[in-house]
């Protein structure tokens, strides 16, 4: 009887903590496929009198706005206001068997989210508008604003360094609530795909997140690989604010340069790309691999990452941070992506900027390994999306009355 084979998803030390991200080395982005032509959208169909027909009904209506399963923002709009009427089942349906070529961003959602039928539909949009986090924006959500000089950028960056600096050395311990749903993506190269949802629903848990005083690493300051990489890798325990000090340092050893204006929930907000090389990185990613005498491994270390900050230009503060990081080639690993969301929150006597949504989609092989431990081969190349929302941000309740 051969031994059985057993699977291990590759999973990333960094799920959790507030402020995680991955982005690539100096590699340029990715850039989004075309879209497809916008054409008229059909007539809404009668529904299907038996499940013979339903199939084909799914597949009319919202992605018939394209012919397609690939729809930009302008189009995706279009099918929403055309979804108008329908139930919530079959919206969810709908929506699920689309992907973005553009950014959906987190203030279109919000505006979408209150005229859904219901909760499948509402969670539906996010999962659809998560796996857009690191595309480009449209066009129309592009500010024509002038470009700030050369000096004017640098002043931004460094007095963004400080009001970080600042955060870090005077706010409060903090708790707060973090929801957290995991998608599993369906096999891009099953023949049933244009039938089925891209993304499948695992799991949703709520924590209490602890956001502790004194344990953030000043990004003006050097320190070493191990210092940082516990304070962005750790759990519920890690400090806010970490792992952007980390990016803002390390990327002051890298590239950084000025992108776009877009549009922010209280104003226009200045965008930088940055890219970090990684004899410069402190951010660390764990990752399996295969050794010489077929034994599974897993690996920790630094990788060259890539992504964006988006600063307000009024108050100085990161609102916005990308991490894209570029596994090596000896790993299970293919992809290890994060966009962390701030806000500034009134708590007690403070104003923190805290996050308040976090994206991580993480792609790579499973191994395939029998009883003795020998891996056996790869198996599904296999993608998982995690969306975190952190809210009810307020003070232990020993520190409640200081």
């Amino acid at each position: 009887m051969g031994p059985a084979a057993s699977r291990k998803l590759p999973w990333l030390a960094l799920l959790g903590a507030l402020a995680a991200m991955a982005p690539a080395h100096s590699a340029p982005a990715r850039s989004a496929p075309a879209p497809a032509a916008a054409q008229t959208a059909p007539a809404k169909p009668s529904a299907p009198a038996d499940e013979a027909h339903r199939r084909e009904y799914v597949r009319k209506s919202l992605v018939d706005v394209s012919n397609a399963r690939r729809v930009n923002v302008a189009q995706l709009e279009e099918a929403l206001r055309e979804s108008h009427g329908r139930g919530d089942r079959e919206v969810a349906h709908q929506l699920a068997l689309l992907d973005l070529t553009q950014r959906f961003s987190q203030l279109r959602l919000q505006r979408w989210l209150p005229s859904l039928p219901g909760k499948r539909s509402r969670q539906a949009l996010t999962v659809l508008a998560d796996a857009s986090s690191f595309l480009p924006l449209p066009q129309m959500d592009l500010l024509s604003l002038p470009v700030p000089s050369l000096q004017d950028q640098r002043k931004m960056l460094s007095e963004a360094i400080e009001t970080l600096s600042r955060q870090l050395r005077d706010a409060p311990s903090l708790i707060a609530r973090q929801s957290t749903t995991l998608y599993e993506e369906v096999d891009p190269d099953d023949q049933q795909r244009d039938l089925e949802p891209t993304w499948r629903h695992l799991s949703t848990h709520s924590a209490t997140l602890h956001l502790l005083h004194g344990d953030g690493i000043d990004p003006r300051h050097k320190s070493s690989r191990n210092q940082s990489a516990g304070s962005v890798l750790a759990g519920d325990n890690g400090a806010f604010g970490s792992a952007l000090a980390m990016v803002l340092r390390d990327s002051s050893h890298g590239h950084v340069e000025w992108s776009h204006w877009e549009q922010g929930a209280a104003g226009p907000l200045a965008v930088f790309r940055y890219s970090v090389p990684r004899e410069h990185s402190h951010y660390e990613i764990s990752y399996d691999t295969v050794t010489e005498d077929y034994r599974h491994q897993i690996v920790q270390r630094a990788t060259a990452y890539h992504g964006v900050l988006s600063v307000d230009p009024s108050s100085r503060a990161i609102l916005r941070v990308t991490v894209e990081a570029l596994p090596g080639s000896d790993s299970s690993l293919r992809r290890s992506d994060m966009a962390t969301e701030y806000q500034p929150i009134q708590v007690g006597a403070a104003t923190c900027n805290c996050p308040v949504h976090i994206v991580n989609i993480s792609r790579g092989w499973t191994i395939q390994m029998n009883y003795s431990g020998q891996v056996q081969g790869f198996g599904d190349l296999i993608s998982i999306l995690d969306d975190s929302t952190i809210t009810d941000y307020r003070e232990p309740q020993s520190n409640s009355g200081r």
